[in-house]
């Protein structure tokens, strides 16, 4: 139960930190964060979708999927608009709800 804790409420701790220092901080250097988020994002995702489709072993299996969420977190994460706060509000519910029931 505690790794499940620890897993799952990580990534949504760093949302939120990366949500409010992006807000706050870095606002007037958007432009470069906003390529930057959307690069790192899709290259998570890359390397966690094909890392999961070549991994027999079910933990490692578990980690590349966990890479890949959070790439869909970064993309969401570099719209920096309320509809993209609101995307990553409901993937991380739906994220959340599913890692409980694995």
């Amino acid at each position: 139960m505690s790794v499940r804790f620890l897993s799952i409420y990580s990534k949504r701790l760093i949302f939120f930190l990366f949500f409010k220092l992006i807000n706050t901080f870095l606002h007037s250097f958007s432009f470069f964060i906003i390529n930057f988020l959307l690069i790192c994002g899709i290259i998570s995702i890359f390397i966690g979708m094909l890392g999961a489709f070549i991994e027999k072993i079910i933990k490692r299996f578990f980690v590349y999927s966990s890479i890949g969420h959070v790439g869909f977190i970064l993309i969401g994460l570099s719209l920096i608009t309320l509809e993209g706060s609101s995307a990553i509000f409901h993937y991380l519910a739906v994220y959340i709800i599913s890692s409980f029931g694995i």
